[in-house]
């Protein structure tokens, strides 16, 4: 899995942090094992999703990298931005429209690797991405969140 997080990844692990009050915006922690080769890199971001586009259909989803440190800084740009195709409470199914070459889908799911998504979840995600699935999680790897950290 490159596509938006660059280089091939292993384990994805999401945790949420805050809602803003002001803004449709959420933060979140996004943690991530970066594979090039036998080389293998734990990187952690800090993410503000914000919807950006709202009473649209798809909506549009802004994800901004936030600095590691509580330094103040200057308004940061998206990098990247993404369409909701589907959305409930166990499932989230995005699709990154800005690619020229390639119409890279992400789909989130709650639950960890022992619980699979919801089987409309899954076609939903292969209809709207039929052209590669690429599974980013490496069941050997990502037992859970602190095992990619014995594992880099």
């Amino acid at each position: 899995m490159g596509g938006l997080l660059g280089s091939p990844v292993q384990c994805v692990y999401s945790t949420y942090v805050a809602q803003e009050e002001k803004a449709k915006a959420y933060r979140r922690t996004l943690i991530f094992l970066r594979t090039d080769g036998s080389r293998k890199t734990l990187t952690t971001w800090n993410l503000r999703l914000e919807v950006s586009q709202e009473g649209t259909k798809p909506a549009r989803i802004e994800a901004t990298k936030e600095p590691n440190n509580s330094q103040v800084q200057l308004k940061q740009r998206p990098i990247f931005t993404v369409i909701v195709i589907f959305a409930d409470s166990r499932c989230l199914v995005l699709k990154d429209d800005t690619s020229v070459n390639s119409k890279a889908c992400y789909m989130w799911s709650t639950g960890g690797r022992n619980k699979k998504p919801s089987s409309y979840c899954q076609y939903i995600y292969l209809a709207q991405c039929t052209e590669m699935v690429i599974v980013g999680y490496n069941t050997t790897t990502c037992a859970d969140q602190n095992g990619i950290n014995r594992s880099s």
